[in-house]
């Protein structure tokens, strides 16, 4: 079976919350520059390529990217789905990993177990699960983008890419989780979203110097532990992203109120966690 895996970085200037963030100065670099580059650190990861917008604003995104030899794909603003499509078509992948530009700290290590595990257990979908939000990958095969391409009609879903799979209950997932059964995910934010977001994360740059472009999941865990105030910065923002989130994951008009569950496989891991966490529930897998 072929298994060339292709790293897609969805990107785009145009965000409604922070507009240009994937272009703002982090710790020395923009901060797509961070995660073309902690990408390219991610085992078994074939090629890495940017899905941009086709505007002339967007421009910059795809010049950087080129600028740093990265190939660049562009196609529609809000169908991102066909973005997907269209690189994958571009780079002859046989497997896709989907990663969204305003992850810069995503942990290459977490994700390089994520693909082990894909390949070994062969699921439609894999995800990291409930790790901080900032660490963020999916893995899905070639064909099941195809079939996503040709069947997901529903804006949200070809805005969304994976939404439809989510609903599919012939569809066997696996989610990679942390070991503890706290949700990290409700503790700790280090995506880009907001301006609150932005401020924690050039403040760790700040903080760890250099390192910070190479600093682990658990690095940045136990720099946030040490700072309570840093840490509650933007917590308010991740109110409001659980919110918008759980509008964004109504299943469209048509489809079924509550779809069969997907068989869900969880993988539990020791990796990317500074220490013990306190205990809470983990809910059901997204």
């Amino acid at each position: 079976m072929a298994d060339r895996l292709v790293c897609i970085i969805q990107a785009r200037l145009n965000s409604s919350r922070l507009p240009g963030k994937v272009l703002k100065p982090l710790g020395g670099q923009p901060v797509l520059a961070h995660v073309i580059n902690r990408c390219r650190a991610i085992g078994g990861v074939q090629s890495v390529v940017v899905a941009a917008v086709d505007a002339a604003d967007e421009q910059p995104v795809a010049d950087l990217a080129q600028t740093l030899g990265v190939p660049v794909v562009r196609g529609p603003e809000h169908d991102v789905l066909s973005r997907y499509h269209m690189a994958a078509e571009a780079q002859s992948a046989d497997h896709v990993m989907r990663v969204t530009a305003d992850c810069p700290v995503l942990d290459p290590a977490l994700v390089t177990e994520l693909v082990a595990h894909y390949h070994d257990r062969r699921p439609d979908h894999a995800c990291l699960a409930h790790w901080p939000h900032g660490m963020n990958a999916e893995i899905f095969s070639r064909a099941l983008l195809d079939t996503m391409h040709a069947t997901a009609t529903a804006p949200g879903d070809r805005e969304h890419v994976t939404l439809w799979v989510t609903r599919q209950g012939d569809r066997r997932r696996l989610v990679l989780c942390p070991a503890t059964e706290a949700r990290l995910d409700h503790r700790y934010r280090l995506t880009l979203d907001y301006e609150d977001d932005y401020r924690v994360l050039t403040r760790l740059a700040s903080l760890m110097g250099p390192s910070f472009t190479t600093a682990t999941c658990a690095e940045f865990m136990a720099m946030l532990d040490a700072d309570p105030a840093l840490t509650a910065i933007n917590q308010a923002a991740g109110d409001d992203w659980r919110a918008r989130d759980r509008v964004i994951r109504r299943a469209p008009e048509g489809d079924p109120a509550s779809p069969p569950p997907a068989s869900v496989e969880v993988v539990r891991t020791s990796s990317g966690l500074p220490r013990a966490t306190p205990e809470s529930p983990l809910s059901a897998v997204r």
